[in-house]
């Protein structure tokens, strides 16, 4: 069973990754 907080702190974490991500390749 997943904590609701911890899911929803994980798609918070890959969001900023993704977003870091682009930053990067527009750089």
């Amino acid at each position: 069973m997943v904590d609701k907080v911890s899911y929803e702190v994980n798609i918070y974490t890959s969001l900023n990754i993704i977003n870091l991500e682009k930053l990067q390749i527009w750089e």
